[in-house]
């Protein structure tokens, strides 16, 4: 009965888009060319200070477009981790065992591209150059 409740606790947490330590990418956004949030949003469920978010932009766009990450408890009300981070910029945040995703809230035009891509890694994985 145990081991039941188990694997269907860990195909729930599957299920849900829920992220861990284990370096998986998650896309938020993929080349996109128009303002919006990202449709895909990842939380974290581990142990509070134990992972860090490592997040990245990139594409095509320069400083006419602001790309926000942005975290959430309900998935309903979002508010501002970064207000702006430029393509090519690595931002480093704490897991906060909430939502997270991407938003394009000023776009520059012209066809520019939004790439924004999410890895949760753990606090020992980071090395410093």
């Amino acid at each position: 009965m145990r081991r039941s409740l188990l694997v269907l606790l860990a195909v729930l947490l599957l299920g849900t888009g829920a992220a861990y330590a284990d370096n998986t990418q998650y896309t938020l956004l993929s080349a996109v060319t128009t303002t919006g949030a990202s449709a895909t949003s990842v939380t974290a469920l581990a142990p509070a200070g134990s992972d860090l978010w490592v997040v990245q932009a990139s594409g095509t766009f320069g400083a006419g477009t602001t790309v926000q990450i942005e975290t959430s408890l309900d998935g309903t009300n979002w508010d501002d981790a970064v207000a702006s981070i430029a393509s090519g910029e690595v931002w480093i945040g704490p897991m906060c065992n909430c939502l997270l995703r991407a938003n394009v809230t000023v776009h520059e035009g012209g066809g520019k591209t939004v790439t924004v891509k999410a890895t949760l890694v753990g606090a020992g994985q980071l090395r410093y150059q």
